[in-house]
């Protein structure tokens, strides 16, 4: 979906939500002017009760919404008489757009466009590299973007068809070639010093790792003691390379260094002392 349909998902879930909240309310709580319709269309459709009259069916108390409104009270797990509108809309998200139902009757997360792209990787092992413990918020935004390719590189530009993008071709070398996520990140030419650097050192832990792995972080097994120092490497010479991409700087090795030097000894600073260490230690990284 692009931004202006979600923005209308955003709009209508939260009316749905408001609505939503004021049936119980009014249906079940003593405190509110008690509607008495409600409080049979509640007992009719939602406790299934059958030794009272049909209400009948309204126009604006809709199947759906009785549905979840059941789903709620047999999960037991909130008071539906209490429930407010923000807590509402995040059941409605879950139902309509972040969860599915799975033939065995659990729910599950519905897989985002990335990972219906990419089936190969082992997804739960990247989101959990991701939002490793020890990497800052800042850390954690980038690496989302990058795994959803939400980077502004020039083929995204083009495929949303943004004003003055002519073609998907990288504009800072002369390969011809688009300039897609991987390319922009590590493979192009202007990148050469930077990426050659920092696939050494993941290949001394990784061999074969190839560059769509690393924007995935589709890492493959790797010891838990290096999760967070590989990722943090990744992390910031990435955002750096970017950095200097965006002013159509490009990206020297002693520079891109020293930045991770000086980003290194805050994390020593942290409890994650012994990953700066381990950092530090890497071939290549202090000479």
């Amino acid at each position: 979906r692009d931004s202006g349909g979600l923005g209308l998902i955003n709009v209508k879930f939260k009316a749905m939500a408001e609505f939503i909240r004021s049936f119980p309310e009014t249906a079940l709580v003593q405190k509110f002017h008690q509607n008495s319709y409600h409080a049979a269309q509640f007992r009719w459709n939602v406790l299934l009760e059958r030794d009272i009259p049909d209400p009948g069916k309204s126009p604006y108390l809709t199947e759906d919404m009785f549905q979840l409104i059941k789903e709620v009270k047999e999960e037991g797990l909130l008071n539906l008489s209490h429930m407010k509108s923000g807590t509402w809309y995040k059941v409605l998200l879950e139902t309509k757009i972040t969860m599915q139902s799975e033939p065995n009757g659990t729910r599950s997360m519905k897989p985002c466009k990335v990972e219906v792209r990419n089936p190969e990787v082992d997804w739960k092992s990247t989101w959990a590299l991701a939002n490793s413990k020890g990497l800052n918020p800042t850390e954690k935004i980038f690496l989302w973007r990058m795994i959803h390719n939400l980077l502004p590189t020039q083929a995204r530009l083009f495929h949303l068809k943004m004003k003055n993008t002519l073609h998907a071709n990288c504009l800072l070398c002369d390969l011809s070639e688009q300039g897609d996520l991987p390319h922009s990140l590590l493979t192009c030419p202007f990148n050469t010093e930077v990426y050659n650097w920092l696939m050494r050192i993941l290949h001394n832990h990784i061999p074969h790792l190839l560059p769509q792995q690393v924007a995935l972080l589709h890492l493959g097994p790797l010891d838990e003691s290096l999760h967070l120092p590989l990722v943090w490497l990744i992390t910031n010479t990435l955002s750096l390379i970017w950095d200097d991409r965006i002013e159509k700087k490009k990206p020297g090795l002693h520079k891109i260094r020293s930045s991770l030097k000086a980003k290194v000894n805050i994390l020593r600073k942290s409890r994650y002392k012994e990953a700066a260490e381990y950092i530090q230690s890497l071939e290549g990284f202090s000479s």
